[in-house]
This record gives C-alpha cells, sequence and structure tokens, in this order.
C-alpha cells in the first residue's frame, strides 16, 4: 500500500513538472492549451530570459576577471530591444485579455531591466 502511495506520490509531481515546463504553469492538469499568441509570448520571454543572463554573465566576467566583454553585453542588450518589438508588436494584434495582461508583465520586466542596466 505504501509504495502505491508513493507510485502515485511521484506520478504527480512528473506530470506537474511535465505541464511546468510546457506550459509554464504549475498545474496538474493543464486548464487550456496556450494559443499561438500565447505561445509566441512565451518564446520571446524564454528569450528575454537568455538574453538578461547572457548581458549579466558579459558584465560578471568583466568585473571578476578584468576582461574586456563589451560584444557580449551589447549583444545581448540589442536581443533586449530586438524582444521588446517583438513583445510590443504581438501584444497589439493579441485578442485574448490574459495574453495582453502576460504580455504587458513582460513588458515592465524588459523595462525595468533596461532602464537598470541599460
Amino acid at each position: 500500500m505504501k509504495k502505491l502511495v508513493v507510485l502515485i506520490i511521484l506520478g504527480a509531481a512528473g506530470l506537474v513538472a511535465y505541464n511546468y515546463f510546457t506550459t509554464g504553469d504549475i498545474s496538474l492538469i493543464p486548464a487550456t492549451s496556450q494559443s499561438p499568441e500565447e505561445q509566441e509570448l512565451r518564446t520571446l520571454e524564454k528569450a528575454f530570459q537568455q538574453a538578461k543572463n547572457q548581458y549579466l554573465q558579459g558584465s560578471r566576467g568583466a568585473s571578476l576577471v578584468g576582461i574586456d566583454t563589451p560584444a557580449d553585453v551589447v549583444g545581448a542588450m540589442r536581443e533586449i530591444r530586438r524582444v521588446e518589438r517583438e513583445v510590443i508588436a504581438l501584444k497589439k494584434r493579441m485578442t485574448s485579455g490574459s495574453a495582453k495582461v502576460k504580455a504587458e508583465k513582460l513588458l515592465i520586466e524588459i523595462k525595468a531591466f533596461a532602464r537598470t542596466y541599460g
């Protein structure tokens, strides 16, 4: 009986992890499938996170070792600006209210990062 309970718990945890990595939401069963707009927004969000990490790594490497890494930093900021333009364009064509809210949150995050580091 204990083995069955453990197996059910592990299965549920695996399903939650799978749903989190595919949809970005923590749930046992996804409530709805994502629209193409939401999928594109998720892709842009991932691109922003990667560019942000690249920027932070480039600036951290320059400060720790004294190595000049402006190409990494400039390239990352250029990518962040590209993502910002694409999110703005995507938000204009969005029809879903919840997707617009997510896009606005991403824009706020991008602008805050650019204001702080750019």
